[in-house]
């Protein structure tokens, strides 16, 4: 039975998983197949409150509606400039999908060859359409290029998901990779320091990520107009967050943009989830 939270009051949310707090109010469902984590540290409502999927073990946080500024006034041209963005609530995978998760929902691991580090480690060598496909067995989505960097950098407008200051402990990239012998990447989660105001982990660093968008060149400047509507042509697909393979600090800051064809599989590249907020049936539009 579908479990329902009605928060429609103002909440302080004191966000245990950031060390900050904002007020914001939420109203959300909890999807059918999923399950309040018994790992929670927030409260319904606030960020960073957890949801798992009762088969696969894939966990969700929830990322509160809101306002931030995104983009950058010293990055590249495509990264350029900064704009105001209004966020509806949504959830978020916690961490990237992992190699036992992608073979719990998809029967078999994608080029085996390269996904033998471990279950909890992130699938890579995955093409856009396969996790687009294990997405839609879900009912899950991938999260857009604004929503994926919103959940990195939040209403504070952080340059990093941990802050403002480059922290070379909070993330795998390869100054850190010794830690995990022959690995290239790192079980999920294995970098606390790194997490995000809303409670999601690795976004920098371990292993690039999918997002749902096209990628163009010239989108910040549209966006800076107000017009954020998605990129509707092109030909490759957004990738976010840096990887183990990454050397340089800025590829893993919040407004670092990447792409890469959806036909691409690489070693650095996997992907996380994101679902909608689902609207109660009191909330839904009339007909």
């Amino acid at each position: 039975m579908r479990g329902v939270l009605r928060v429609g009051a103002l909440i302080g949310a004191a966000l245990l998983v950031a060390g900050a707090a904002f007020a914001q109010t939420a109203d959300f469902t909890i999807p059918d197949g999923w399950t309040v984590s018994t790992a929670n540290k927030s409260k319904p409502g606030e960020a960073g409150y957890r949801i798992e999927h009762k088969d696969s073990g894939l966990e969700l946080v929830y990322v509160l509606p809101g306002k931030s500024k995104m983009g950058t006034l010293k990055g590249r041209p495509d990264e350029m400039p900064v704009f105001d963005a209004e966020v509806a609530g949504f959830w978020i995978g916690r961490t990237e999908v992992t190699v036992g998760q992608w073979r719990k929902v998809m029967g078999k691991v994608a080029w085996p060859p390269a996904n033998t580090e471990g279950d909890n480690h992130p699938i890579v060598m995955v093409m856009w359409n396969e996790c687009k496909a294990f997405c839609d067995k879900l009912g899950l989505r991938l999260p857009g290029e604004i929503e994926w960097e919103y959940a990195a950098r939040g209403p504070e407008n952080r340059v990093y998901p941990w802050g403002s200051d480059f922290d070379a402990r909070a993330l795998l990239w390869p100054m850190t990779r010794f830690m995990f012998g022959d690995s290239h990447t790192a079980p999920v989660g294995s970098f606390p320091k790194g997490i995000s105001w809303c409670g999601a982990l690795d976004m920098a660093g371990n292993v690039r990520e999918w997002c749902a968008d096209l990628y163009d060149p010239d989108v910040c400047q549209r966006y800076a107009t107000g017009d954020l509507k998605p990129p509707e042509y092109g030909s490759r697909r957004v990738v976010r967050g840096g990887s183990w393979f990454g050397g340089n600090e800025r590829v893993f800051r919040g407004y670092a943009r990447a792409f890469r064809a959806p036909e691409d599989r690489t070693d650095d590249l996997g992907f996380r989830i994101a679902k909608s907020v689902a609207a109660t049936p009191a909330d839904a539009p009339a007909p």
